[in-house]
Parts: structure tokens; sequence; C-alpha cells
């Protein structure tokens, strides 16, 4: 590690008064979720419906960016009550994702036409199955990482959208858009 680096100017944002140990996890902890979410910003239009899986760190700040930066519907999952607890008063549903029909009520509170944006910050095969249920059609899947592979090839595990035709998928951080076809 260099004790010094040169950066230009225009990569830097000042840190005043925020405690160094707090700013030290922001670019990993802040811009993993701002570059999946800025990657797919013409889905987020108003109206649109966004689902973030994993309401850890990560899925925590994607929760503030979405609010500061979209005017999308938020649905909350984690595994966790205590985890969704922390962010019931920032989005518009909370969903215990282990229940058995967690995928019924996410469709639900998106209109029965599904999410226009799936943000999977788990990454287990559960999870990517789960985003693939309640992914709408056109809609996007973003997985910036993997819990259950290291290697950079998709699993074969990799869920089906609802009524895909064809399958495009790169998982870890690329993202997985789902098509129809009128065939």
């Amino acid at each position: 590690m260099a004790e010094f680096v040169t950066v230009p100017a225009s990569a830097l944002v000042p840190a005043t008064g925020l405690d160094p140990a707090f700013a030290a996890v922001l670019p990993d902890a802040g811009l993993v979720p701002y570059h999946s979410i800025n990657a797919d910003k013409d889905t987020l239009r108003p109206g649109s419906t966004a689902v973030i899986i994993g309401m850890g760190g990560l899925g925590q700040f994607a929760v503030e960016l979405l609010r500061a930066l979209t005017s999308v519907r938020i649905i909350a999952l984690d595994v966790k009550e205590a985890a969704l607890a922390a962010v019931r008063h920032k989005v518009d549903y909370t969903f215990v994702s282990g229940s058995s029909d967690v995928a019924e009520q996410v469709m639900e509170a998106a209109g029965d036409y599904g999410a226009d944006f799936v943000l999977d910050l788990v990454g287990s095969s559960a999870t990517l199955q789960l985003a693939g249920a309640v992914v709408a059609p056109y809609g996007a899947i973003r997985v910036p990482g993997l819990t259950e592979s290291s290697s950079s090839k998709p699993p074969s595990y990799l869920p089906r959208c609802r009524g895909e035709r064809r399958s495009l998928a790169h998982m870890a951080g690329h993202t997985r858009t789902c098509m129809t076809s009128s065939r």
C-alpha cells in the first residue's frame, strides 16, 4: 500500500466533519450500491418499483441512495426482522425473505407487475431465485457479489424470470435484463 497517492481533484469529495473510521468505509459500502443503482437509472423512474435483498450495511446504503436519487417504490427484504426494522421508516414495504410466500407479497406490493429493479446484495441461490421470481418483464437484476461461488463464471442456478424465453445473465457486478418474447 502506498503512503501517498495522486488522484484527480474531481475524484475527491470533502469529508469535513466525518469520523475518519466512518469515512473509510464509504468508498466501498456506498459505491457498491451506488454503481448498481446508477447503471439502471433509466429503469428507476417515478412510479417504478425497486427491491433490495439484504438489509445489511450495503442494503441500508442502497435505501438511502434510492430515496435521495429517485422517486421509486422501495421494497426491502431480509431474513432478519431486526434488519428490516432498521429501514422500515425509510421504505414502502418490508418482508421477511425467508417466508414461503415472500414472492407473492412482493408481487402484490409491486402492483402484480413485478419489480423494475432488483438489487440482490446477498447473492445466494435462494435470493437469486427470489429475484427471478419478482422481477418485471424487461426489469433488471443486479448482483454486485456472489456468496456461494468464487468463480467469475455465472452460477448454474441463475433464476429464470417470469415468462422469459431467453436468458441474458451475468452476475457478480453485471446486470440481468429479463426479456419476454411475443413468440
